[in-house]
């Protein structure tokens, strides 16, 4: 085996992609996208905390349904997967640019993703809110 084409090969994929993340994150769209996201997962970490801390006992409602009302409940560590969950879209629309960095719809695509991205985390947020609600008031 030749272990020089293998070194080579892996070195120049992680060249390539340091290249891409670089040149995607030096877009002023995508500084502001990740700002605005930071805020809303951020704030969905806070918000979090907060009704961990609140929670007197161990299982929390984490889903209420209107036609058969408490349909999930689990423990209160379970809250934390929401925020995690912001994180994971976001890394994951984030890798999908860096992969399209050369398409000539680069720019629309990033847009594309990133509002995607911000949206779900906008919701997660919302989702955070009901949880909130459905086990305080």
């Amino acid at each position: 085996m030749n272990f020089d084409k293998i070194y080579n090969f892996f070195h120049y994929i992680k060249t390539n992609i340091a290249a891409n993340i670089l040149y995607v994150a030096s877009f002023l769209f995508v500084k502001i996208y990740l700002l605005v996201f930071l805020i809303f997962n951020i704030l969905a970490w806070v918000f979090s905390v907060y009704i961990y801390n609140q929670v007197s006992h161990n299982l929390v409602v984490l889903h209420y349904n209107v036609n058969f009302g408490i349909d999930l409940v689990g423990d209160r560590s379970q809250l934390f997967v929401l925020p995690i969950l912001g994180i994971v879209i976001m890394l994951v629309n984030f890798i999908l640019l860096t992969v399209f960095s050369k398409s000539s719809h680069f720019k629309f695509l990033g847009h594309l993703l990133f509002l995607a991205a911000i949206l779900s985390n906008l919701f997660l947020l919302v989702s955070l809110g009901s949880v909130y609600l459905i086990n305080f008031r």
